[in-house]
C-alpha cells in the first residue's frame, strides 16, 4: 500500500512518515506546471482546453495522470479522453444539490465508462478534513458516499489516499481504510482503494 501526498523537497519525511503508519511507501503527486520531479501530477482546470493541453503534455512524463474533479464537461472529457488513471474528487467545486439527488459530479453513464476505461475515482481525505464548518463537511461526505454507491454498483474502482501536504496531515493504513468504511465503502473496497495507487504505477 502506498499513500499519495504532495512531497515537494521533503520525499524522506514523508517515507519516514509513512514506513511508520504501515504503509509500504508514498506516491509524490504535484500539480502540473510544478515539476518536482514527482510520481503523479494533477491537473486542475475548469478549461477544456486546457485540460487537453496538459494532458499533452503530461503524457509519458509521469507514473499517473489525476484530474481534480470539476465542472460535468471537464468530469467527462477527463474519463472519455482514456488518457488519465484518476478523476480525484468529482464533487470538487460543485455547488448546490438537486432536488431529488446529490450534485456529486458523478452518474451511471460516468461511472459505466470509468470501468469500461480503467479509470478510478479518488478520494481524499485531507480535501475532506479542509471543508468548513458542519453544514459543509454533511453535504460533502453525502456527496461522497452517493459516489461511492454509484462506484460499487458499476464496478468502478476507487483510490483513497490522504493527499497529505505535511507529514504530519498522514494517518496511518488502517485509520483511512476505516475512513473509507465508515463512509459507505464494503471491506473490499476500502482493502482495495488503498492499494489502487500502487497497482497503477
Amino acid at each position: 500500500m502506498f499513500d499519495v501526498v504532495f512531497a515537494g523537497n521533503d520525499r524522506k519525511g514523508f517515507e519516514k512518515k509513512a514506513k511508520q503508519l504501515g504503509f509500504k511507501g508514498i506516491l509524490s503527486i504535484e500539480n502540473f506546471g510544478k515539476d518536482q520531479g514527482a510520481d503523479i501530477v494533477l491537473i486542475n482546470t475548469a478549461d477544456i482546453k486546457e485540460l487537453r493541453k496538459q494532458l499533452a503534455k503530461s503524457k509519458r512524463k509521469y507514473k499517473m495522470i489525476i484530474v481534480l474533479g470539476s465542472t460535468d464537461e471537464i468530469n467527462r472529457t477527463s474519463i472519455e479522453s482514456n488518457q488519465i488513471d484518476v478523476l480525484l474528487s468529482p464533487e470538487y467545486s460543485r455547488r448546490q444539490d438537486f432536488m431529488h439527488y446529490r450534485n456529486s459530479g458523478l452518474n451511471q453513464v460516468l461511472c459505466k465508462a470509468a470501468s469500461k476505461n480503467n479509470i478510478a475515482i479518488g478520494i481524499s481525505l485531507n480535501e475532506f478534513k479542509r471543508a468548513g464548518d458542519e453544514k459543509e463537511k454533511a453535504m460533502k461526505l453525502g456527496r461522497i458516499m452517493q459516489n461511492i454507491r454509484l462506484c460499487s454498483k458499476y464496478k468502478t474502482k476507487i483510490l483513497l489516499a490522504s493527499f497529505s501536504e505535511t507529514p504530519e496531515q498522514m494517518v496511518s493504513a488502517s485509520d483511512l481504510r476505516d475512513f473509507g468504511l465508515a463512509i459507505g465503502m464494503s471491506t473490499k473496497q476500502a482493502q482495495e482503494s488503498l492499494k489502487t495507487a500502487g497497482k497503477r504505477v
